[in-house]
Protein backbone atom coordinates (compact mmCIF):
# COMPACT_ATOMS: atom_id res chain seq x y z
CA UNK A 1 0.00 0.00 0.00
CA UNK A 2 1.09 3.52 -0.76
CA UNK A 3 -0.18 5.20 2.17
CA UNK A 4 -0.01 2.64 5.08
CA UNK A 5 0.05 5.15 7.46
CA UNK A 6 -2.31 7.61 6.71
CA UNK A 7 -6.01 7.03 7.70
CA UNK A 8 -9.06 8.93 6.21
CA UNK A 9 -11.22 10.78 8.46
CA UNK A 10 -14.84 9.44 8.46
CA UNK A 11 -17.19 10.51 6.37
CA UNK A 12 -20.86 11.36 7.21
CA UNK A 13 -24.11 9.89 5.62
CA UNK A 14 -26.70 12.29 4.40
CA UNK A 15 -30.37 11.50 4.16
CA UNK A 16 -31.60 14.96 1.59
CA UNK A 17 -35.20 14.47 1.00
CA UNK A 18 -37.94 17.52 0.37
CA UNK A 19 -39.95 18.54 3.16
CA UNK A 20 -43.20 16.95 3.38
CA UNK A 21 -45.96 16.29 5.62
CA UNK A 22 -46.29 12.84 5.14
CA UNK A 23 -43.05 11.17 3.58
CA UNK A 24 -43.76 7.86 2.14
CA UNK A 25 -42.99 4.94 4.82
CA UNK A 26 -40.47 3.31 2.82
CA UNK A 27 -38.72 6.62 3.07
CA UNK A 28 -39.16 6.77 6.68
CA UNK A 29 -37.94 3.53 7.07
CA UNK A 30 -34.87 3.61 4.97
CA UNK A 31 -34.13 7.15 7.14
CA UNK A 32 -34.93 5.62 10.49
CA UNK A 33 -32.54 2.27 9.52
CA UNK A 34 -29.66 4.92 8.17
CA UNK A 35 -30.08 6.69 11.45
CA UNK A 36 -29.95 3.43 13.67
CA UNK A 37 -26.88 1.74 11.68
CA UNK A 38 -24.83 5.13 11.47
CA UNK A 39 -25.76 7.36 13.50
CA UNK A 40 -23.31 9.15 16.05
CA UNK A 41 -21.70 6.74 18.12
CA UNK A 42 -21.94 7.42 21.95
CA UNK A 43 -19.40 10.33 23.00
CA UNK A 44 -17.55 7.78 25.62
CA UNK A 45 -16.59 5.39 22.33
Amino acid sequence: SVLDDFAAPPNGIYAVFPHAKHLPLRVRLWIDFLKHTYGDSAYWR
